[in-house]
């Protein structure tokens, strides 16, 4: 291949100047569609994390308010036997 300096007339040199573009062009088109497809993945992934922290939180809410039926439970339970 010729670089586009090196050939005769100067519409050879604009289209093989074009032809470099196109193909840099394509090049990218294919980095950025394979980012696309990545980026999916991972939004797939976030909103599956988000889903799991948000069935945490009420689990934790949960585990919180239980234990503090225990403790209320256990304070009772104390204050029967001291007296």
């Amino acid at each position: 291949m010729q670089l586009p300096s090196e050939m005769d007339s100067p519409l050879d040199r604009r289209a093989q100047t074009i032809d470099i573009l196109t193909a840099e062009i394509e090049r990218k088109n294919r980095t950025i569609k394979a980012w696309r497809i990545k980026y999916d993945e991972l939004e797939e992934k976030t909103e599956l994390l988000q889903d799991e922290v948000k069935e945490l939180k009420v689990d934790m809410k949960e585990i919180n308010k239980q234990n503090s039926e225990i403790l209320r439970l256990i304070g009772r339970i104390e204050g029967a036997m001291n007296k």
